[in-house]
């Protein structure tokens, strides 16, 4: 699968470029060093995200990289909304793993 991930501090699955997302193949191993959280949206959680992933599944390897961080920018800038959300603890505090789905493609108009 490929995930992409924008960081708020540095740390973790990939590097960042000033802010900027950046896609990267990441080991799942990266997953079992911190624990998931409810597969819900929490407002708490929220105000303690430092970076967020988003998961493409293999179907979605034929779109272009353009299309991929623009979806990505849209589907990450409403996590309420998505269909597959989980939260993962990290030591300076959440990492948002965003799964997408043909539903939430539809949703933001690119489905």
């Amino acid at each position: 699968m490929l995930r992409s991930a924008q960081h708020g501090n540095g740390s973790g699955c990939a590097q960042h470029d000033n802010g900027k997302v950046v896609t990267a193949r990441l080991d799942t191993a990266f997953f079992s060093q911190g624990k998931v959280m409810a597969n819900e949206y929490d407002p708490y959680r929220e105000k303690l995200v430092v970076e967020t992933i988003t998961v493409w599944p293999e179907e979605y390897d034929g779109w272009e990289l353009a299309d991929r961080l623009a979806a990505e920018t849209k589907l990450q800038a409403e996590p309420e909304k998505a269909t597959e959300l989980e939260y993962v603890r990290q030591h300076t505090g959440f990492c948002r793993k965003l799964t997408v789905t043909a539903d939430d493609l539809a949703r933001i108009g690119m489905g």
